[in-house]
Formats: structure tokens, sequence, C-alpha cells
């Protein structure tokens, strides 16, 4: 399901860190933090320079950066498993809306 930031209200600040992305993305992205062990999922905010910031979340909380833009008509995704202390880089591959759908589904989702 869909969390808000308060999610991780009672983590201590020192337990908590902003997931940013490195380099821009395209003007159509949209990027979430699937939280694994909870099966919960966290819109990220595009910044002005495009890239995307998280709220303040949980850095023991197992977490995959999801990523899905379009280019020229066709479905690209950056799908990567979240490392302490390494800001992820938004790098797109062609892929399918049907195999998108299938791996959000591993998730929990449907």
């Amino acid at each position: 399901g869909w969390i808000n930031c308060d999610r991780f209200y009672d983590v201590p600040a020192r337990e908590k860190v902003q997931v940013i992305t490195e380099g821009p993305s395209p003007v159509n992205t949209e990027t979430f933090l699937i939280f694994t062990n909870i099966a919960s999922v966290m819109r990220m905010e595009r910044t002005e320079s495009g890239r995307f910031i998280s709220p303040a979340v949980s850095r023991n909380e197992p977490a995959v950066l999801f990523s899905y833009t379009v280019i020229d008509g066709r479905p690209h995704l950056c799908h990567q498993v979240l490392a302490k202390g390494v800001k992820p880089k938004l790098e797109f591959e062609p892929s399918r809306f049907s195999v998108i759908s299938k791996l959000l589904t591993t998730y929990g989702g449907s």
C-alpha cells in the first residue's frame, strides 16, 4: 500500500536519510521507493534540477528505487536496490508494460 512520510516519524533522526537521485531525468518521469519488508510504496518528488528526493526515511528499512518514463513512445524502467551511502542514478532501459506490471506484482502490487 501507499505510505506517507509520517510512517518513519518515530525513527530517530540519526537513523533517517533522504534518498536523492543522481543526475537529471526526462520530464515525464515518475519515481518511487518500494519498501520491501513492509510492502509499501512512497512517491519521490522532483526537484528543479530534475533529480528526485524522498522525505526522510529509515536508513535501515530495505528499499528499491522504482522509476519509469516514456521515451520515444516506449516505456523505460530504472529499478535498483538501494545501497547505504550510494546515491542512486536514474539509468533507464527500454521495457514493456507487461514486464513493469509483473515486476510490481513481485512487491505485492497488482
